[in-house]
C-alpha cells in the first residue's frame, strides 16, 4: 500500500499535464517542442497536421520515467489518408497493475488548399486505481496547422475543450490544456521549433528544439524547457521506409528518462 500511494503521488506529479503530450522520441528530444511538426506522431499533438503527412504509417513509442518501471508509458498510432481526408487511431497507455490509466482516439483531419489544415479527435480515456476508482470518460480535441510561408509552419492544439474530468477525490484531474508553437526549417532541412503549452491550474511551459540532419540517414536533436527546467537530447535513423528514434530526458528534479520509437511507412 505505501509502494501504491508513492507511485501515485509521483505520477501525478509527473504527468499533471497529461502524459499523452509524450508520445513519440522525436518530441521528447525536441523538449515536446512539437505542436508544429508533421510527423506521425502527430496524432497525440496536433491531429491537423496529419492532413500534410505523404505516406500512410503507423508507429509505436515506449518511455520510462526515471528508472522507474512502474512510470512507463507505451503508445501506437495508425494513420491513413482517403480522398476526403486523412483518419487515425491513436492508443497510449500508462502504469502498473494499481493504477493505470488509458486512452484511445479515433481523429480525423484535411487540408483546405495548400496552407493550412483542421483535425479533430474523439477519445476514451479510463483511470483506474485498485479499491478506489474505475472510470471511463469521453474527451475530445481540436488543432489547426498554417504554412503562411514555404518554410514556416505554426500550430494550435485544444485538448479537452469541454473540460470533462474523473469526478474524483483523488489529486488527478483531467485538465483543459492548450498548445501555441511554430517552427521553421533552413535550406540544409535543419529545423528550429518552440512552445507554449498552458494548462489549466498550471504556470505555462516554455520549451525551444532544434533538429540536424547529419549525412542521409542520422538526426541529432536537442532541447530545453522551462517550467518545469529541463534538457533534453535525442537522434534518429532512417532506413528506407523505416525510422528509429531515441531520446533521454533531464530533469532537474527527478533524474532521466528514457525513450525508443519505430515508425514504418505502408
Amino acid at each position: 500500500m505505501k509502494r501504491l500511494i508513492f507511485l501515485l503521488l509521483i505520477s501525478n506529479y509527473c504527468y499533471s499535464q497529461n502524459y499523452t503530450y509524450f508520445a513519440g522520441s522525436r518530441s521528447s528530444s525536441l523538449a515536446h517542442s512539437t505542436v508544429s511538426l508533421v510527423d506521425i506522431w502527430s496524432s497525440f499533438h496536433n491531429q491537423a497536421a496529419l492532413a500534410f503527412l505523404e505516406k500512410d504509417q503507423f508507429a509505436f513509442s515506449y518511455q520510462n520515467r526515471y528508472g522507474l518501471k512502474d512510470l512507463s508509458s507505451s503508445y501506437f498510432t495508425l494513420v491513413k489518408s482517403f480522398p476526403v481526408g486523412c483518419f487515425g487511431l491513436s492508443i497510449s497507455h500508462f502504469g502498473f497493475e494499481q493504477f493505470n490509466e488509458t486512452k484511445i482516439g479515433m481523429n480525423y483531419s484535411r487540408k483546405f488548399g495548400e496552407s493550412w489544415s483542421l483535425g479533430a479527435q474523439v477519445n476514451y480515456e479510463n483511470l483506474f486505481v485498485e479499491e478506489a476508482q474505475n472510470k471511463g470518460i469521453l474527451t475530445g480535441e481540436i488543432s489547426l496547422l498554417s504554412q503562411p510561408v514555404k518554410d514556416l509552419k505554426i500550430g494550435l492544439h485544444l485538448y479537452n475543450p469541454l473540460n470533462n474530468d474523473w469526478e474524483n477525490s483523488l489529486e488527478f484531474s483531467n485538465r483543459l490544456g492548450l498548445r501555441f508553437g511554430a517552427n521553421y526549417q533552413f535550406n540544409n532541412n535543419s529545423l528550429l521549433a518552440g512552445e507554449i503549452q498552458k494548462w489549466a491550474d498550471l504556470p505555462e511551459r516554455y520549451s525551444l528544439g532544434l533538429e540536424y540532419p547529419f549525412q542521409k540517414i542520422l538526426i541529432l536533436r536537442t532541447g530545453f524547457s522551462i517550467q518545469p527546467l529541463g534538457q533534453n537530447i535525442g537522434f534518429g535513423f532512417i532506413l528506407k521506409k523505416l525510422r528509429i528514434d531515441s531520446s533521454i530526458e533531464f530533469s532537474s528534479y527527478l533524474g532521466q528518462s528514457f525513450g525508443l520509437s519505430i515508425n514504418y511507412d505502408l
